[in-house]
């Protein structure tokens, strides 16, 4: 195949072009610097100054954007550990009724029964009036403990 006059050209000039680039890609990196002289090299470091101002200025950008990101993610996590948190104390509550309804008094009626029958109806009293998911209960009474954060 046969290139005519025109396509040589072009290609010697594409061929120019690529190896100054890759000189000029060197000297960026550090390399090939010994044949610039003064002016040369500032022009070189504010090109890299310039170059460099610019990668910082969009790291920067998206650090903030993730940051933003992250405290979305951890306002969720809180509100899902408050509704959980909602649930735990509901289901204690839940036991301490079923407690009190399953050590109902009876024939076995003795002041230490209705003091404890008194002990657990305050305490669901307290838990139903307080609410606040934030406030740590003590259910060491119960089959299982779960402490949350």
């Amino acid at each position: 195949m046969f290139l005519s006059q025109a396509e040589l050209k072009r290609s010697a000039i594409l061929s120019k072009e690529l190896a100054e680039k890759s000189f000029e890609l060197r000297q960026m990196k550090g390399e090939d610097l010994q044949g610039l002289n003064l002016k040369d090299l500032n022009k070189l470091e504010g090109i890299i100054e310039s170059g460099l101002a610019a990668v910082l200025k969009t790291k920067g950008e998206r650090m903030w954007k993730e940051i933003s990101t992250l405290r979305k993610k951890e306002a969720q996590l809180l509100e899902e550990n408050t509704r959980l948190k909602q649930q735990l104390l509901n289901y204690y509550m839940l036991k301490l009724v079923n407690q009190i309804m399953d050590t109902g008094v009876g024939e076995t009626d003795t002041q230490d029964h209705r003091s404890h029958h008194h002990s657990l109806t305050l305490t669901i009293s307290n838990l139903i009036s307080s609410r606040d998911p934030s406030h740590s209960y003590n259910f060491s009474n119960s089959d299982t403990c779960l402490k949350l954060g």
